[in-house]
Formats: structure tokens, C-alpha cells, sequence
């Protein structure tokens, strides 16, 4: 898992233009007001990616002001109203972003499985080390606020 969480590391967010679930439009700038901003990426088809969206949820709920959460769903532009269905039946609060082509090619490219959970500063650039799959731990919501509490104090 070295190697694919190695390769997750050099994902470039600094500047993109995409939407959200809702239609809204999104880019780099939503980084730009915390320090730290934890990105989950995952798919309607990947049941551990689904069933740690509540634990995610729950640590978007614990957060500290100066950090966020959001997702991008890689196939929510195919799967768009399964996307909706699941965001709204888990309760997400944070933003999930649908990619466009440029992010799929992204995604793509530096993401290997799903899902893949990583920190990026105010402009998008990755910080820290990604977490590949769902964390093997006994509270998830806790490892999650510990990692993003790491990546404030490491930033």
C-alpha cells in the first residue's frame, strides 16, 4: 500500500473548476479559508467507501474551525442520482464534489483505490501521508480527527 498511497500523494488540486451533487460550481478556492482540508475519495460501487461515509461524517461534525472535509465521488458523474441517494440516506453534510473530465484524468492517474482518503494546505497541495482504504481502527471517526488534528499541527 506504500507504493499507491506514494502515488496518491502527487494529486495536483490547486486549480480546478468542477461541480457539486448539487449543481453548484466548486474550485480550488474552497481550501483557501482552512489550514487543513481533508479530501475522501470514493465511489457509489465500493461498499467499504460507503460504509465509512457515516464515521466521516460524524469527524466533519467534530471538527475544528480551522479545517475541513469534502469528497469527490469519481463516478458520480455517471452515477449521479446514486451518488444523491447515498449522500442523502448517510445525512452528508460536507460537500461532494462531482469530477469533471480534467479530474477523472486526475483521478485516474494518481488514484489506485478506493477509497483513498488524503490533506491538502489552502492551495490544494497534498500534505502528509494518503490513507488507502478504510482505516483498520476501533473508532474511524477518531482516526480520522486525529489525522486531520496531525496534519494542522505538520502544516
Amino acid at each position: 500500500n506504500k507504493e499507491t498511497a506514494e502515488k496518491a500523494s502527487g494529486i495536483d488540486l490547486s486549480s480546478f473548476a468542477v461541480t457539486d451533487l448539487n449543481g453548484n460550481a466548486v474550485s480550488q478556492d474552497i481550501f483557501k479559508d482552512y489550514d487543513v482540508t481533508m479530501i475522501n475519495v470514493w465511489a457509489t460501487w465500493c461498499n467499504p467507501c460507503r460504509r465509512e461515509l457515516p464515521d466521516i461524517q460524524a469527524a466533519y461534525e467534530k471538527l475544528p474551525a480551522n479545517a475541513n472535509i469534502i469528497s469527490i465521488c469519481a463516478d458520480a458523474g455517471q452515477e449521479t442520482e446514486l451518488a444523491g441517494q447515498i449522500v442523502e440516506k448517510v445525512g452528508l453534510q460536507y460537500e461532494v464534489l462531482v469530477p469533471d473530465d480534467a479530474m477523472d484524468e486526475l483521478l485516474n492517474e494518481y488514484i489506485s483505490a478506493f477509497p483513498t482518503t488524503f490533506l491538502v494546505d489552502k492551495e490544494g497541495n497534498v500534505i502528509g501521508q494518503p490513507i488507502i482504504g478504510v482505516p483498520q481502527a476501533d473508532d474511524v471517526t477518531q482516526y480520522y480527527l486525529d489525522y486531520i488534528e496531525s496534519g494542522l499541527e505538520n502544516n
